[in-house]
């Protein structure tokens, strides 16, 4: 046996029950807490979905069972009820909320009526989060990948170039090496020549080390005032580009940020309003259906089965034109609620695009300061250099006049003709070496993209390798939705052999599959489809719309939807309990088989049933009258 103890649950003040293995049925009239039992039971269980006593602030439930016992307290707080405590499932429910606990509220008994996501509920046990977060990882770096790519073929475009300036180096270096052994030969031969003077050939190797050091330092200024004038006229150009570019847009970010969470919170708002909007013309079609005298109905002639379509739960004939004028209203305000989400969605998105924009300019902003910052620093650097090579040069021309008023008159024809050949011999030297220096760069930086090119082939290997990945875990998830849809078309199919209705033939669910763009990026989810097939009374079967069915076909359509969803997810083997409610869209005799069908299935069935149908079930069953 299981002891249940409940307080300030639902309607239910305080109670105590025993549920006895097998079928306990709950029975009575409406309004005599059978539900609010039921969540009870839930909340001892782990359920969130139970609602506390509107007139209390607490409640408590505790079941005992096993040897063990299991307490929640529920707790009001600012509005929104609060669970805390050890239920028997200490994991996540939402498998047991789904399939186990199959209230009128019940989110899979609902999803016919709201024409909700069926792909969503039916897969949502299955854990195909961990293979999509694979799927995202793998498509971010092929991104990345394509990226990589792109600025390759960026890269490759400028090979010609420097292959072009390194060719052109070369023969610049073929002149000046030509130039400098010509050079050399003809100081050689100035050398032979010359006078022998000792003291005077000390003074002249003094004024040729000057002169070298000065045509260097000649050389080095005019290449750094060059790079200077180019920093500067970067500098320049930045400076244009920011004052043009937009100021930084952290008040706007600000603002749409700001935005963004009213959209947010008002969406919210609009869809617990549109949920609201659906229980309550849930409510009021059950009161038409139950010829509640609170609700206005308009009066209806008999019909026949040419007059509409004929309900396969009860065998009368239904007009769906029908319908009661609040109900009506109603629908036409949650149409227009949705159509108001979609307009909130359509402004969130936006928003989205704007904030992305507007982080993206700010970096761009960031990255130009950040360079002129770098190039301003640079700028400074090099002017110093240019004021410290011109002191240089300074000191150096003094220097060449000292030793050239040195070797004064002494100085003869044959030694100044020397002293020419070495500085030509000077200068030739150091333009070599400079060139050798840029060609040195030059080929660098072609090694470099070349081996950046190099890595083409692995990187389009690589992408090939993710496509077959991302394609094989696509793969995984089709073959786990497959066997899901496969499952449960078997199990609805016999459930419904067990409630027998003639008039229908099959229900069925069809998995349409996704579509995706040539990088594997799915531009749609798999769409499960819920089919209809009726039967006529010769026998021929056609296929219907949901929109069509009657409420009552559409609570039994969504009872064996949820069931089958209970034993294709095997949810037996980790809940004990199993709860139905709400069946008055089925009559007594199929409500007996339908419970004899799943009793073998669970330790605990509890049924919440009218007392008229509750005689139809066996005298055997545990009985509950008073709550």
């Amino acid at each position: 046996m299981a002891a249940l103890h409940v307080e300030n649950v639902g309607g239910i003040e305080s109670t105590d029950v025993s549920l006895a293995p097998g079928v306990s049925v709950l029975t009575g009239r409406n309004a005599t807490n059978r539900t609010s039992l039921l969540q009870g039971l839930m909340a001892a269980l782990g359920s969130e979905a139970p609602s506390l006593k509107s007139d209390t602030a607490t409640g408590s439930v505790e079941l005992a069972l096993d040897g063990e016992t299991y307490t929640r307290t529920l707790t009001r707080e600012s509005g929104t009820v609060t669970f805390d405590g050890s239920p028997y499932l200490d994991e996540d429910v939402t498998v047991a909320d789904l399939f186990a606990f199959l209230l009128e509220s019940n989110e899979a008994r609902q999803a016919v009526a709201d024409d909700a996501d069926l792909r969503e509920l039916l897969m949502r046990p299955v854990d195909t989060d961990s293979i999509q977060r694979d799927i995202a990882s793998l498509r971010s770096e092929r991104r990345e990948i394509v990226q990589r790519l792109d600025d390759l073929s960026t890269l490759e475009a400028d090979l010609p170039d420097l292959q072009a300036r390194r060719d052109e180096l070369d023969a610049e270096i073929d002149s000046v090496e030509s130039e400098l052994e010509a050079a050399r030969q003809a100081l050689e031969q100035a050398t032979e020549t010359a006078t022998t003077d000792g003291e005077l050939t000390d003074r002249l190797e003094a004024l040729q080390e000057r002169t070298s050091e000065l045509d260097e330092v000649r050389f080095e200024l005019e290449a750094e005032r060059d790079s200077l004038d180019a920093v500067r006229a970067e500098c320049a150009d930045l400076d244009r580009s920011l004052s043009t570019f937009p100021e930084a847009p952290d008040e706007e970010l600000a603002e749409v940020a700001s935005e963004l969470a009213d959209c947010r919170e008002r969406k919210q708002r609009l869809d617990s309003e549109i949920t609201e909007l659906q229980q309550t013309i849930q409510f009021n079609e059950r009161m038409l259906d139950g010829g509640d005298l609170s609700v206005a109905q308009t009066s209806t002639a008999d019909r026949t089965e040419a007059d509409g379509v004929v309900c396969w739960t009860c065998g009368s004939a239904v007009d769906p034109a029908d319908v009661e004028r609040t109900v009506e209203q109603l629908r036409t305000l949650q149409s227009e609620r949705r159509e108001e989400r979609a307009t909130v969605q359509e402004r969130i998105d936006a928003l989205l695009d704007r904030q992305a924009e507007l982080e993206e300019s700010k970096r761009q902003r960031e990255e130009l300061r950040q360079r002129h910052d770098d190039l301003l620093a640079e700028r400074a650097e090099r002017a110093r250099r240019v004021e410290t090579l011109e002191q240089r040069r300074a000191d150096l021309q003094s220097a060449v006049e000292d030793a050239r008023d040195a070797v004064g008159s002494r100085e003869s024809p044959d030694q100044s003709d020397t002293l020419d050949r070495h500085r030509a011999v000077n200068r030739a030297e150091f333009e070599l070496e400079q060139l050798r220096a840029d060609r040195s760069a030059v080929v660098e930086e072609i090694d470099d993209l070349q081996r950046e090119l190099d890595q083409r082939a692995d990187l389009l290997a690589r992408r090939e390798d993710i496509d077959a990945e991302i394609e094989s875990l696509r793969g995984r998830i089709e073959r786990l939705e497959r066997t899901a849809v496969a499952e449960f078309n078997d199990h609805m199919s016999q459930v419904l052999d067990i409630l027998d209705y003639t008039r229908l033939a099959r229900i069925w669910i069809e998995r349409q599959p996704e579509s995706a763009d040539s990088t594997g990026t799915a531009l749609s989810e798999s769409r499960f489809v819920l089919h209809i097939v009726r039967r006529t009374d010769d026998g021929t079967t056609y296929e219907d719309v949901i929109d069509h069915l009657s409420e009552s076909e559409r609570e039994v359509t969504g009872l064996v939807f949820a069931l089958a969803g209970y034993l294709v997810h095997e949810v037996y083997e980790t809940v004990p309990f199993m709860l139905l409610d709400s069946l008055e869209a089925i009559d007594s005799e199929r409500i007996s088989k339908l419970v004899g069908y799943v009793r073998p299935y669970t330790d605990f069935l509890v049924v919440a049933l009218l007392p008229e149908d509750a005689r139809a079930l066996p005298d055997s069953y545990h009985r509950i009258r008073n709550v």
